[in-house]
């Protein structure tokens, strides 16, 4: 069972700006390790050599807030996420990165390589566990890639 919001699915008058947006959510526990700028992100976790944690979210999608709250203040979750450049994407105010990445529900999570290729993906409220979970998927993923790179050049 899927626990998220459409697009369209809005209180009238519920959209806000990305600013309010991020400041809500970032204000939310365990909040603090994103990012709002996907652009200088994705340049970071090239740089870093980090995968992407892309959290797409609204201001009016009370599910969004829920796991913000629960999943991403779990405790695993905060500290799993020093490995990943992570990124609060408010959907009304960049609805072009929604496009992009073809997002129609929220919360949904994506994860991508350094590179920006896709891993795992998570679409509607999900526990602090799965989300645990599908990180170290996401992880493992660029590991057994990276192991892979690594034998092709010896």
């Amino acid at each position: 069972m899927l626990a998220g919001c459409e697009i369209g699915v809005e209180a009238p008058g519920a959209a806000t700006s990305a600013s309010a947006t991020a400041a809500s959510a970032t204000g939310s526990r365990g909040m603090s390790m994103f990012t709002a700028d996907y652009a200088e992100a994705a340049q970071r976790a090239a740089r870093e050599g980090k995968p992407l944690l892309l959290f797409f979210t609204a201001e009016w999608c009370h599910f969004c807030h829920q796991m913000a709250d629960e999943a991403f203040g779990n405790s695993q979750v905060r500290s799993l996420s020093n490995h990943f450049v992570c990124v609060l994407i408010d959907a009304d105010a960049q609805p072009a990165l929604c496009e992009r990445f073809a997002v129609t529900a929220f919360p949904t999570v994506q994860f991508l390589s350094s590179r920006g290729a896709p891993l795992e993906r998570l679409v509607g409220k999900k526990p602090g566990h799965q989300l645990l979970m599908a990180m170290q998927a996401a992880l493992q993923h660029v590991a057994r890639h990276a192991l892979e790179t690594e034998t092709i050049r010896r």
